[in-house]
């Protein structure tokens, strides 16, 4: 080769080193650069998510200051057999964060008598999505006295939250037991209605019940609403001094509520009249029963007035549009809000008996 050639060669090499140089220069430059974007992005992020909020709740079954996912459930299997349920929401602040993306985990409490038993047989949580933070709580069986504590966590800047759950027994369904009752279906009414005979007094059992068959001994704190339909036809006789007839007024009576349960524990359902009222039914809770006291038929309706001016008579005729009358009692269980309805009409019964007026029977 020509020492021209050399020449040429040598400075080609010195600039293709300078070049590889300069390019290396700029890419570490530009690594280090998105590196430090990443870091503050990072950064900037921790400190948005300041905080992880869950409101407590307390609902069907389960008082829970909340509850647990654990992401490796599956869902349907969190959901099977029989469950009491709701739903939950962890908030992540600020609203603007752009990951809010969460965990859940379930632990029992350090003292939990039921320590030693897996914790996914009573309670799990399962989220809408995958990280989502609305999730839905399962309780398969009753842990009362024991508390079971549930944490999310966040997947961006690992912050957490944990609130503790536990099992009040949360009654779903309050049933009055009429068992032994005679039951009627009133097709003026379209209702089904227990017929009580006038002068006894009925007592009711009233059952709380949930899905899991465990109620708290918190709930059974009752108190009594009652509603009432139709009324009953009258007619009134009006006499003077002498005793004549002066005039007949026929009128309509309806069956209405005397709610006097905040003063003395009981309600009533009655029709006015001269004089007094006329009760139809009266209600009160003794020892977790209904007791139910039925006091007059609307057929046994009646009242007499008078004066030296003269004297009225009066009596029930019939139905107000032929509808037998009746009154709608309400239970409901105060702390859980449980209710239910028992319909109840009063009939006429036997009282008294006779033969031939008291007389001898003479031959």
């Amino acid at each position: 080769m020509s020492k021209k050639n050399i020449i040429i060669a040598i400075v080609a090499i010195l600039l293709l080193i300078a070049v590889v140089g300069a390019i290396v220069f700029f890419v570490q430059n530009g690594k280090n650069d998105s590196t430090n974007t990443e870091n503050d992005t990072t950064n900037v992020e921790n400190e948005a998510l300041a905080e992880l909020e869950l409101d407590t709740v307390s609902t069907e079954g389960v008082a829970l200051s909340f509850m647990k996912l654990s992401a490796s459930s599956p869902v349907m299997a969190a959901a099977s057999g029989d469950y009491l349920s709701t739903q939950i929401t962890a908030t992540v602040l600020p609203a603007d964060a752009p990951d809010k993306t969460v965990d859940w985990s379930v632990a029992w409490a350090s003292d939990a008598t039921r320590a030693g038993s897996d914790v996914a047989n009573y309670v799990t949580v399962v989220p809408t999505s995958d990280g989502s933070n609305v999730a839905t709580v399962y309780c398969h069986q009753a842990f009362t006295g024991d508390y079971i504590y549930i944490t999310v966590t966040t997947r961006t800047g690992g912050y957490t939250a944990t609130a503790r759950c536990q099992y009040v027994g949360y009654p779903e369904t309050l049933v009055i037991d009429k068992t032994g009752y005679t039951s009627v279906t009133d097709s003026d009414w379209n209702a089904n209605i227990v017929e009580v005979d006038c002068g006894n007094t009925y007592y009711f059992d009233l059952n709380l019940d949930n899905t899991l068959g465990v109620v708290g001994s918190n709930f059974g704190d009752y108190k009594i609403s009652m509603t009432t339909y139709g009324g009953i036809t009258t007619t009134q006789n009006n006499y003077d001094s002498t005793g004549a007839l002066t005039g007949t007024i026929t009128g309509e009576q309806e069956l209405v509520v005397a709610d006097t349960w905040d003063s003395d524990g009981s309600v009533y359902s009655y029709y006015a009249k001269t004089g007094g009222l006329h009760i139809a039914i009266s209600c009160s809770i003794e020892n977790g029963q209904l007791v139910v006291e039925a006091k007059d038929a609307a057929s046994a309706y009646s009242w007499t007035t008078g004066s030296r001016a003269g004297s009225a008579t009066c009596k029930y005729t019939g139905y107000i549009d032929g509808m037998e009358p009746y009154t709608a009692v309400t239970v409901t269980d105060t702390v859980s809000g449980v209710s239910t309805t028992i319909n109840i009409r009063t009939l006429t019964t036997v009282s008294s008996v006779s033969v031939n007026g008291g007389e001898d029977i003479i031959f």
